[in-house]
């Protein structure tokens, strides 16, 4: 008996450490676009086996990272202006991030800029359209277009695109995303609201984010249904039949002292 809770602790100790595994590799593949390396799972495996440390933690440290807003600038720079930013450009945009800047933030300079202006038409009905369809997928009515043609008579068109950006019908769309890209399903009506009443009131996409990443779905959702390793099921396999050894010893039909003549009873 003194040997079999050591083992199973061992079966249970290898199949966590498995399953962070897993866990770790689909995060970075969703977050940063590669595997990890050894040194990023063993911080990781360290990270997630620190009491106090949580998987939502982890994703949030991935997701601000210079890594990862990195990628993110440069996401943008070819959705919105077909081109690679320079270095410099991702640098700048870096540094903002640093100071607090958001996403959104980010997004808009970049669609309030001469050059997404120029790249649309050049005109203000042709920027509109151009940003609705870009960031809501629809057309304007011709009512969105004469209200934000009055707009921009006065206002700057970056502050157009952050209107748009902070939208419950852009936000409906962003948080959708996440779950289609991370869980690869559509939330239920009941999920959206939360998430947008969150960035709305400040929280960032980022923490939204890490919300989904480091839920109980998305670490079942990175284990892969195979059959189990021979090493995984041979420990385990070995741990039922001690079990039964010892409970046999227990309740059979004679023990090792009834069945010894030493120690029968005269």
């Amino acid at each position: 008996m003194r040997y079999l809770l050591p083992l199973l602790l061992a079966v249970t100790l290898r199949a966590g450490v498995v399953s962070d595994t897993n866990f770790l590799d689909r995060l970075y593949l969703d977050v940063l676009n590669r595997s990890p390396g050894p040194p990023d799972l063993s911080f990781g495996l360290t990270y997630l086996g620190t009491p106090g440390d949580t998987r939502q933690g982890l994703a949030l440290y991935l997701l601000g990272s210079n890594e990862y807003r990195g990628d993110l600038v440069t996401s943008y720079y070819q959705s919105y202006l077909s081109r690679t930013p320079q270095t410099s450009d991702v640098n700048a945009f870096l540094t903002e991030f640093t100071g607090g800047a958001t996403d959104e933030q980010v997004q808009a300079q970049i669609l309030g800029s001469l050059e997404y202006f120029g790249d649309t038409g050049g005109t203000n009905a042709q920027y509109i359209t151009a940003l609705y369809l870009r960031l809501l997928g629809r057309m304007p009515s011709g009512t969105d277009v004469s209200n934000w043609q009055t707009f921009l008579a006065t206002q700057p068109r970056q502050d157009m695109a952050t209107n748009l950006l902070g939208s419950a019908e852009y936000l409906d769309l962003l948080v959708g995303g996440y779950y289609q890209s991370y869980l690869n399903r559509i939330p239920s009506s009941f999920e959206f609201s939360p998430f947008v009443n969150q960035i709305q009131g400040g929280g960032t996409n980022e923490l939204v984010q890490s919300e989904i990443l480091g839920s109980t779905e998305f670490y079942a959702d990175a284990q892969p249904a195979a059959v189990p390793e021979p090493a995984s099921y041979y420990e385990t396999a070995a741990a039922v039949a001690l079990l039964w050894l010892v409970r046999r010893r227990r309740t059979g039909p004679a023990s090792r002292h009834s069945a010894d003549p030493g120690h029968v009873r005269a």
